[in-house]
């Protein structure tokens, strides 16, 4: 559980994002599905977090902007005695991506920084 919460404190760290009060932020839920969407955006970055309450594994077509993300976290890791895993580490999205996420799943994506 240490590991965890050491994880989530240096992605607050090293993320801007993720404590710019500026940021925009964004929340779509899918009831039926037990699955919530946290987006947040602005000039310190562009995150999305989601959220499986689910006991089920759920496939869903999640609204991405477009363009490549990263997966920065998912609490289904091996490092956090997770079983889940995730279809990838990366991911490009048109505008919406399809996703399967493990039951209980914490996914968090960060847009890429372009190389420039």
């Amino acid at each position: 559980m240490h590991a965890f919460y050491r994880e989530l404190l240096t992605l607050r760290r090293t993320i801007p994002v993720l404590t710019d009060p500026d940021a925009a932020r964004e929340v779509t839920l899918w009831e039926a599905y037990r699955v919530v969407l946290l987006h947040a955006r602005g000039d310190a970055g562009e995150t999305i977090a989601l959220l499986n309450f689910a006991d089920t594994e759920t496939r869903l077509s999640i609204p991405v902007p477009a363009g490549d993300w990263v997966t920065r976290f998912v609490a289904g890791d091996a490092r956090f005695l997770g079983k889940g895993a995730v279809d990838s580490d990366k991911l490009q999205s048109s505008g919406a991506v399809e996703l399967t996420l493990p039951p209980y799943a914490v996914l968090l994506l960060e847009r890429a920084i372009p190389n420039g």
